[in-house]
C-alpha cells in the first residue's frame, strides 16, 4: 500500500515475512534512508494508543528520559497521571 504525504512524497507499507515493511520515498519514488520493520505486536499496540487517544479526544503524547520517567513515575504512583504503555 502506498500513502501519498507531502512535497511528492510517500510511504510505502508491505508484508515482508510476517513483519510490516515501511519504506519511505522521496519525491522521485526512491526509498529515502532505511526501511522500518514492525512486528504484528507493534502494530497493535501503537494502532491501540491511536485508538485510545482518539476515543478520549486526547492530543498529546509524551515521550521521557529517565529524569522525566521517575517524576511521572511519582505521579502515576500518587494517582495524578495514568500510564498507557505503546511497546512492552
Amino acid at each position: 500500500m502506498k500513502i501519498e504525504v507531502n512535497n511528492g512524497r510517500a510511504i510505502n507499507l508491505t508484508d515482508d515475512r510476517g513483519y510490516l515493511k515501511v519504506e519511505h520515498l522521496n519525491s522521485d519514488g526512491t526509498v529515502d534512508g532505511y526501511p522500518d520493520y514492525y512486528s504484528e505486536g507493534e502494530i497493535v499496540m501503537a494502532l491501540n494508543l491511536l485508538s485510545y487517544m482518539k476515543q478520549d479526544d486526547r492530543k498529546s503524547v509524551y515521550l521521557l528520559d529517565e529524569s522525566g520517567e521517575r517524576y511521572f513515575g511519582n505521579c502515576i504512583r500518587n494517582g495524578d497521571l495514568e500510564e498507557f504503555r505503546i511497546f512492552q
